[in-house]
């Protein structure tokens, strides 16, 4: 339970499931896209919820990229890419929490997206949405997640409990709902 105990902790509730998911790691997403299906919480496709965003995160993908939701910006990311991907659904006001992923791969600066990662939460938090981070792999990976618990974001080493934390939060923000009327 540490998983939603640390996400409602952390994070505002979640007031639609308009999730995007940000990674380099198809595996990652895929999955992430399961978990989601079985928790009744099906993943969106990008363009249902916010079709100008697929041609923003475009720009910040190869073009072996996918689109789609969740959004693979492949294997060889880079730091700005990572970034401007995460800067744009999280700016776009159809989207209501951003789900990074970080796969280690040779070319994969896990501690150049982790500090770009809080920049951003710490940038948009104003905002009200949700930022859940998943980094799967070892040391390095271990490092990071700690690393964004101590900035307030939750982060945690598999797609399940990333999945579980946002899950709770838009079971949470259900329960207020039901409350405030």
């Amino acid at each position: 339970y540490l998983d939603v105990s640390l996400a409602l902790g952390l994070q505002p509730a979640l007031k639609s499931d308009n999730v995007v998911m940000i990674t380099n790691g198809g595996g990652s997403g895929l999955l992430s896209c399961d978990h989601f299906e079985r928790c009744g919480m099906p993943m969106r496709e990008l363009k249902d919820i916010s079709p100008i965003l697929v041609d923003r995160i475009r720009a910040y993908m190869p073009m072996f990229g996918s689109p789609l939701n969740p959004v693979d910006i492949s294997g060889t990311a880079s730091p700005k890419q990572y970034k401007g991907a995460i800067t744009q659904a999280i700016c776009d006001p159809n989207v209501d929490c951003v789900y990074g992923s970080i796969c280690p791969t040779a070319v994969t600066d896990v501690d150049a997206v982790t500090d770009i990662y809080i920049d951003i939460y710490k940038t948009y938090k104003h905002l009200g949405k949700p930022l859940i981070m998943e980094c799967q792999g070892g040391e390095e990976c271990n490092r990071s997640i700690m690393k964004l618990r101590d900035n307030g974001i939750p982060a945690y080493p598999t797609a399940e409990q990333a999945v579980n934390a946002i899950v709770a939060l838009r079971k949470y923000a259900k329960i207020k709902e039901r409350f405030t009327k």
